[in-house]
């Protein structure tokens, strides 16, 4: 009779845990398709959301360490289902998994080829000759540089036939011949991004390129996690940056949209990842080079416990992204975007 009693006890404490475990599982999933939406939705628009999108989100994934085993120990092979799903949804929109499925199914004859590498050289503190060893070896036609005021060591290191245009920490360097350099800076008080137009004269007609760099909203984030401040007191500091930040890009999108008519493309930091309101309400009308044609994550940006993609290279229409690549570390805290692009319309 006891020993009968204790198997009853086991059998009902195995029942417990197995109903906690799926629970727990269904939980879990429950719990990434809602992170999911909030930061489609709300990332640069809501605090938490903003924390999150700027954050280290290979944190969701932990639960899966534990809640895998413990789903083959009782043998539920179910929950592995539930899990397996919950995986995909932390690799893919939440974590920004990017499989270049698009470039598969286009199939579009390329009547014109261009390469473009762009890189926050962190105020010029990049290493010249890692730099110049790159450029060598993926020989791009045309080289977006942020916080770089000049072309470092182009006739030494990368030739002579270079065309340069600089201006406010922006560089543009190319293999064509650029015309008609423009340039757009402090558009909004208080924020320091600045936007330079310049056309490159190619064999199959002008091509209107554009070198970004957006404001960054580290000031803001750092006034919400800086815990000196007192619980939630750099809230409307996060608010005001992203305010800013918002302002800014809509005048330069603005001033860029007459230019989509033609060939166009554009390049540099956009201090936003590609699932950032902003960047979806203003930028999305060009075609994203990684997502399209990029496989992995796509880090540009690297702190000490994680990376995030807010480097980015755009396409207009008429353009077909072929291939996009994050390039080594140059010594930069930015790593180089590179893409190859193809026209597949006909330019202006």
């Amino acid at each position: 009779m006891f020993f009968e009693r204790q198997a009853g006890l086991e059998s009902k404490r195995w029942r417990l845990v197995i109903r906690a475990l799926s629970w727990a599982c269904r939980g879990y999933l429950v719990a990434t398709l809602g992170l999911w939406l909030v930061v489609a939705t709300l990332g640069d628009r809501w605090w938490p959301a903003t924390l999150f999108l700027y954050g280290p989100r290979w944190l969701w994934a932990l639960p899966l360490a534990a809640l895998v085993p413990a789903a083959v120990v009782a043998r539920r092979w179910g929950l592995l289902w539930q899990l397996g799903s919950a995986a995909v949804v932390v690799a893919v929109p939440v974590m920004g998994l990017c499989i270049p499925w698009r470039f598969w199914l286009d199939r579009r004859p390329s009547q014109f080829a261009v390469r473009v590498l762009s890189l926050n050289t962190q105020g010029g503190g990049v290493d010249t000759d890692r730099l110049a060893a790159l450029i060598g070896d993926t020989t791009p036609d045309v080289v977006a540089l942020q916080e770089q005021t000049g072309f470092p060591e182009a006739g030494r290191d990368w030739r002579t036939d270079w065309h340069v245009s600089t201006s406010d920490g922006l560089c543009v360097g190319s293999r064509y011949p650029i015309e008609s350099p423009k340039q757009m800076a402090n558009v909004v008080p208080g924020v320091d991004g600045a936007v330079t137009r310049v056309d490159l004269v190619t064999p199959a007609g002008r091509v209107a390129f554009y070198n970004l760099h957006l404001e960054t909203p580290r000031e803001g984030l750092a006034a919400v996690v800086n815990r000196r401040l007192g619980a939630l007191a750099g809230v409307p500091e996060l608010d005001e940056v992203t305010a800013q930040r918002h302002a800014e890009s809509r005048v330069m999108s603005d001033w860029i949209a007459p230019s989509d008519g033609g060939a166009v493309l554009l390049a540099g930091d956009f201090n936003m990842p590609g699932e950032s309101v902003i960047f979806r309400r203003l930028w999305s009308r060009y075609t994203d080079a990684f997502l399209a044609a990029g496989l992995g994550f796509g880090h540009t940006k690297f702190t000490r416990w994680f990376g995030v993609r807010i480097d980015h290279i755009l396409a207009g229409p008429g353009w077909r992204v072929r291939r996009c690549w994050v390039g080594p570390d140059v010594g930069s805290d930015h790593r180089p975007l590179i893409a190859d692009i193809d026209w597949v319309g006909g330019v202006e």
